[in-house]
């Protein structure tokens, strides 16, 4: 008989949390089992292992993930739409440190679902992007650039790299709009 509460959603919703809490290195079935009070075997009802649970957490991340970047620019575009965009970007990374390990790592065994996830997120993307007047052949590199400035950034910030007593949100805002400046230039 099904323990009430325990579903793919809520198993899910606790894995994301033990491993944004935790590591992902220390997600396991029985970690997750016990947060319900059920042995490992109850979770198969609802994931087929640890493997299935991995990917969809991925899937979980990812269409968090543009569920937030959509509520971030909607109603703006241009300089507005980076700024926003990239505070988005910065508090999932922060919200979310593993989850969004799991986003940025690419697989030929990714499902159909994965990638249309991530192609909603790249959509949400071109369109801020788009309202620069980029050559389409640009959007790739203009997102490219982004994803990389921005990555680069919270990566060093969530490992601890940015030692210096300066202000570190003050660093973001000058980096954002080193962004918004560079991407109006080019064409």
């Amino acid at each position: 008989m099904p323990r009430a509460g325990l579903n793919t959603e809520t198993i899910v919703k606790t894995a994301m949390r033990i491993a944004d809490e935790e590591g992902i290195e220390h997600l396991t079935l029985s970690r997750i089992a016990s947060e319900f009070g059920v042995k490992s075997p109850s979770l198969y009802e609802h994931v087929k292992g640890i493997e299935d649970l991995i990917a969809l957490l991925k899937l979980s991340g990812l269409r968090l993930m543009a569920q937030q970047f959509q509520r971030a620019v909607i109603g703006v575009s241009g300089d507005e739409a980076i700024r926003r965009l990239s505070d988005s970007f910065r508090s999932f990374v922060m919200e979310h440190p593993s989850i969004y390990n799991l986003t940025v790592e690419n697989s030929v065994n990714d499902s159909e679902e994965i990638r249309a996830a991530s192609g909603e997120i790249l959509d949400i993307i071109y369109t801020v992007l788009r309202s620069y007047k980029l050559p389409e052949q640009m959007l790739v590199h203009a997102t490219r650039y982004l994803r990389s400035v921005l990555h680069g950034f919270v990566s060093l910030e969530k490992s601890g790299g940015f030692g210096m007593k300066e202000d570190k949100d003050e660093s973001f805002a000058l980096i954002r709009e080193l962004m918004v400046s560079n991407i109006k230039n080019w064409h």
